[in-house]
């Protein structure tokens, strides 16, 4: 706001010529002077006029509005009548025409004073469970300008693609991956026959690095290996070193992938400029997924847990999730990279759904750059199992149909349905459907954007804000970290010492997820033998690619006798739901059974801030997941309000967090018990406040810094608004070369 008012602060109604010809043709280079109308802003004259945008005298009689579709309109009312007239020479001619209008000017000083007046208003906000809304790692973004494409277009997504085949598709690799799965300490997880919540199969295994030493000493040299075979086949360089013209060796592209000519990238860099600029970028990007642990970090997040697809926006784009299969619908990840990898691994676990398998196909039937038929029968060729399998299954042949456009009939819904079955989840089809659609409409870049983060959000005194844990207070805005009552300064030690007692002991170890039904059954399995077990707290979202109703619909079919019913929060509407055994349900308010006839399930976002009523000596079934504090651990478990008296808890965790446990602890899994849990959830929030402090302190500083401006703006008048820009406006980082160019 006060940067739209900036521009208009000296608007007087008239369209200047030379600063229109400044912007286009000189800008910064040359100063502003004074010059006659060229042949093209003769003619843009001529369509302004025209369309009634400014008359003879060059006055401003209107101005376009702000939209991006208003823009789209005003360049191509102009353009019709201006045909020969620039992008620049239009867009420039959009932005004088609003930021010298008058009448734009008076609203954007209302809006200012607005603002103003709402700063000096008194108030405060108070946040309940403060330390998990402002937690570190979002910030509140506000773009501006027109959005840009990414720097080295379309290979921002190859390279991605290429190390996702390496991993995913080829055999050999895959079978070391497996074979790495089964190790005790369990560097990585693997699930080699993984269906999608759809039940679509014929697609890749699901993947997961957990240990990045791991990482880095198995997997990346050969995956470096590969990928450099395949860039230097691609821009056909015969020397797998990299030699500049008088003969001098920097060490071979190997080397310059894994990170190890950090003092030769400089040189490397303007050698490999000079030679194409693909291919800079190739290996620039190689690098960066490589050695600057976009891969890993990618690889490492949880599908549906912590990223994945929206079913309800238009955006086709991987967005992060609040929890199991809770995508955060207004968020974005703000890194392109971190993005593209994302949305590349959920469509390959998610797989196209309906209409894009069509409108893929479509595009490839018209594709004249393709051979189709030729393409489409090597998709086939490799689901071939799945969609054999799928055929015997239904009873049906194999769908000779689907190997030529001539057979494949793409009005046919049926045929597209069963397209869509067999060939949703094959790796080369989402990489081709990505490719001409996903990435060239939705990845775009800003060049400048507003920040806000945690503190901009709670500004200076003017929020409060209590939670029931405070393990992260350090890395809080001050006026959120609470101050505790006295009597309740021991809460923490007491809570460390509930839980150490012998009858929270229990650690089950043995837990297997290869699918969640398998899980329910070891759920109800326990349930079954353990008379007081009345709730399952899945505070590490084990249970994923299911929905709350889906889950507590298959365990009351195999839930113990005991039971006549399941309690859940809601999918559609967050409500207190119950279902009988009928399958019938209706709010958990108008049930009247017994509370020792019914089992509670809590997925992880409802494992805070949620009080239900169970009985007195009820114990609780608790998931343990991936890199979890003991703030996590202590709201889940405290849903036992009675934890300190007669209730329990049984703590669950898979292969992949016994083998932390037992690490840190320097044990065997089978050994574990809940004194171990304790020190894995303190070491993790000891590292993590560590990680955090230093990025949490720069955001505090950035926010200190911006405040001050405008503080001494509104004190000091003769002070410029310009000077705001400085302070508030963050330059966008797109360049390749300057993001990847030095390895960290």
């Amino acid at each position: 706001m006060f940067l739209e008012y900036l521009k208009s602060k000296d608007a007087d109604d008239f369209f200047d010529w030379d600063e229109h010809h400044h912007r286009s043709y000189t800008y910064t280079i040359n100063p502003k002077t004074s010059r006659g109308l060229t042949d093209s802003q003769q003619n843009l004259k001529q369509a302004l006029q025209s369309l009634g945008y400014i008359d003879n005298n060059n006055k401003i009689l209107k101005y376009p509005s702000e939209s991006f579709e208003e823009f789209i309109e005003f360049r191509r009312q102009v353009y019709n009548k201006f045909s020969q007239g620039t992008w620049y020479d239009i867009r420039n001619a959009y932005d004088i025409l609003r930021d010298q209008s008058t009448q734009l000017k008076s609203q954007r000083q209302q809006k200012l004073d607005l603002l103003y007046s709402i700063d000096e208003f008194k108030f405060f906000d108070i946040l309940d469970e403060s330390d998990e809304i402002l937690r570190h790692g979002k910030e509140l973004n506000y773009t501006l300008g027109l959005s840009k494409t990414l720097d080295g277009g379309q290979i921002r997504w190859e390279i991605p693609f290429l190390l996702f085949k390496i991993i995913l598709t080829e055999n050999k690799f895959s079978e070391s991956l497996k074979k790495f799965s089964q190790e005790d300490d369990c560097p990585l997880v693997f699930q080699e026959n993984f269906i999608s919540v759809s039940g679509i199969g014929g697609g890749s295994p699901l993947v997961r690095f957990v240990k990045y030493d791991f990482f880095l000493q198995n997997i990346k040299p050969d995956l470096c290996q590969k990928l450099c075979e395949i860039l230097l086949a691609r821009f056909r360089l015969k020397q797998t070193n990299i030699i500049d013209d008088d003969g001098e060796n920097y060490g071979s592209y190997e080397d310059f992938v894994e990170g190890k000519c950090l003092f030769k990238e400089d040189r490397i860099i303007k050698l490999l400029k000079t030679k194409s600029r693909d291919m800079l970028n190739s290996f620039l990007l190689a690098k960066a997924w490589l050695s600057h642990k976009l891969l890993y970090h990618v690889m490492s997040y949880r599908y549906r847990v912590e990223y994945g697809l929206s079913e309800k926006r238009g955006k086709e784009i991987a967005i992060p999730f609040r929890g199991k299969d809770l995508p955060s619908e207004n968020s974005e990840f703000s890194h392109p990279d971190i993005m593209i990898g994302f949305t590349i691994l959920s469509y390959l676990y998610r797989g196209l759904d309906s209409k894009q398998v069509k409108n893929g196909l479509i595009k490839l039937k018209n594709d004249p750059k393709q051979d189709k038929d030729s393409l489409l029968q090597k998709w086939v060729q490799e689901n071939k199992n799945w969609i054999e399998e799928r055929s015997q299954k239904e009873k049906e042949g194999f769908p000779e149909w689907l190997k030529s456009f001539k057979t494949l009939d793409l009005e046919n819904e049926d045929r597209i349905k069963k397209a869509h079955f067999y060939l949703s989840r094959n790796f080369s089809f989402v990489q081709y459907y990505l490719s001409n659609f996903t990435f060239t409409n939705g990845t775009k870049y800003y060049e400048k954007k507003l920040t806000g983060n945690a503190h901009t959000l709670a500004g200076e005194g003017k929020t409060k804000g209590f939670s029931g844990t405070d393990d992260c207070n350090d890395t809080m805005p001050e006026p959120i970290a609470p101050n505790r009552l006295p009597s309740q300064e021991g809460t923490n030690s007491k809570m460390l010492h509930i839980l150490s007692r012998d009858v929270n002991k229990t650690y089950q170890s043995k837990i297997e997820i290869s699918s969640t039904m398998e899980l329910l059954d070891q759920v109800c399995e326990y349930a079954k033998q353990n008379k007081d077990c009345y709730v399952l707290i899945d505070a590490g979202a084990i249970i994923t690619e299911i929905s709350n109703f889906d889950v507590c619909k298959y365990l009351i079919k195999k839930i113990d006798k005991r039971f006549d019913g399941i309690v859940y929060f809601s999918d559609k509407n967050n409500k207190i739901i119950i279902i009988l055994r009928n399958e019938e349900y209706f709010p958990l308010s108008t049930c009247h059974i017994d509370n020792k006839k019914l089992f509670v399930y809590l997925d992880k976002v409802h494992t805070r801030g949620t009080d239900l009523k169970l009985p007195l000596t009820a114990r609780g079934m608790v998931t343990l997941g991936k890199n979890m504090n003991k703030d996590k651990l202590m709201q889940a478990v405290m849903r036992l309000r009675e934890l300190d008296f007669k209730q329990s808890i049984v703590l669950w965790g898979t292969k992949e967090i016994s083998a932390e446990i037992a690490n840190i602890n320097g044990m065997t899994i089978d050994n574990i018990t809940n004194k171990h849990v304790l020190i894995w959830v303190t070491y993790n929030t000891i590292q993590k406040n560590e990680n955090d402090l230093y990025l949490v302190t720069k955001e505090k500083l950035k926010y200190v810094i911006k405040r001050r401006a405008l503080e001494y703006q509104k004190k000091i008048k003769e002070i410029p608004m310009d000077s705001l820009i400085i302070a508030y406006v963050s330059e966008g980082l797109d360049s390749i070369e300057k993001s990847y160019g030095i390895t960290p």
